[in-house]
């Protein structure tokens, strides 16, 4: 049973609205598109595809004409509103097409919209950890006798934590107990990055992984859009693991990251945020005459969109995270406590 142990330092550095704010990238988008030559009059696009803004019609439908080129080149609007919806940028063909009709105008928001899914497909420059030696793992007898954060599990996720966590200057253990990191990314037959709706490729650690995986292919002269519909990144599992590797390697440049392989946590220390949590829900489920099991139905039954009906009231959302991962929580007495900075964290997928 693998867990992941963060540290809070990395969510204290966080803002707190972080969390709940959704951020704009529009004019960085714009001016991203601009400087590729895949679009003019960015100012009139900063001022207007906005989410109150309006945008003519006949600037939209060329604007559309010119966007496309991020695909294949187009002369009408028509053909770029056929290639614009075949990679998925557009949902609603017929839509836009009444909507770039003279004297007709467009929603701001929907061409913000546009305007960033069409900036994720430019071409991405190799980030500079493509030239980094991958990490292999450390020998045993090289591990240290403490680490500042000890992340179980190298999954895409336990990566991403191992990754943030040595640029920021802490050192770091990844733990694996097969001998082939990535999770389902890398060998679960899942060769395609289900991005969902809304495309993700715009910056971040993702973003970093993208631009390794275009920096592979690209001088092979192959295509690594082809999933679902040629909208979304995919990757050979044999690929996706070494550059995971090279993503770790160059990590381990900026700060301490050792990576222990056929290795998983058997014991530790629960730390006492864990055993009071555990005590208060004891507690709560002797105040209303509850079992485990009855929350757990509760719980499950919450998250298929009804109310609990034991007590007539839905369950607080920020519950249900542990529960819905639970089959990877560690046991009580499985945390590795490392001063009280740990604190508990799970990724599924």
């Amino acid at each position: 049973m693998l867990a992941l142990a963060a540290a809070s330092l990395l969510m204290s550095q966080m803002p707190a609205s972080a969390a709940t704010t959704r951020v704009d990238h529009t004019d960085e988008s714009i001016v991203a598109l601009h400087d590729h030559q895949d679009l003019s009059d960015a100012e009139y696009w900063q001022q207007n595809a906005t989410p109150t803004g309006k945008c003519d019609g006949g600037k939209v439908a060329k604007m559309l004409v010119e966007v496309a080129k991020v695909f294949q080149p187009v002369t009408t609007s028509e053909e770029a509103i056929d290639v614009l919806s075949h990679h998925g940028v557009i949902g609603s063909p017929d839509a836009w097409r009444k909507g770039i009709a003279p004297g007709q105008t467009m929603s701001g928001a929907n061409v913000a919209t546009v305007l960033n899914r069409c900036a994720v497909h430019l071409p991405i420059p190799p980030p500079k950890s493509a030239n980094a030696t991958p990490l292999e793992a450390t020998p045993p007898a090289q591990l240290k006798d403490s680490y500042d954060i000890v992340v179980a599990g190298a999954g895409t996720g336990g990566v991403g934590v191992a990754v943030q966590a040595a640029r920021m200057g802490r050192s770091v253990l990844l733990l694996e107990e097969t001998d082939w990191i990535g999770g389902q990314m890398n060998a679960a037959a899942v060769t395609s990055m289900d991005e969902g709706v809304a495309l993700v490729r715009e910056r971040g650690l993702y973003r970093e992984l993208c631009g390794l995986i275009a920096a592979h292919y690209q001088p092979l002269g192959i295509n690594y859009m082809t999933a679902y519909w040629n909208g979304h990144v995919c990757v050979e599992p044999c690929v996706g693991k070494q550059l995971l590797h090279v993503l770790l390697g160059d990590a381990r440049g900026k700060g301490v990251l050792d990576l222990a392989l056929r290795t998983r946590v058997t014991q530790g220390a629960a730390n006492q945020r864990y055993r009071d949590r555990c005590a208060d829900r004891k507690r709560d489920r002797r105040r209303r005459g509850l079992s485990h099991r009855d929350e757990q139905g509760a719980r499950r039954r919450h998250r298929m969109g009804r109310r609990d009906p034991t007590h007539g009231r839905a369950l607080p959302r920020g519950q249900l995270h542990e529960r819905r991962h639970r089959s990877h929580a560690p046991r009580a007495g499985q945390y590795l406590d490392r001063g009280g900075e740990t604190v508990s964290a799970w990724c599924a997928r």
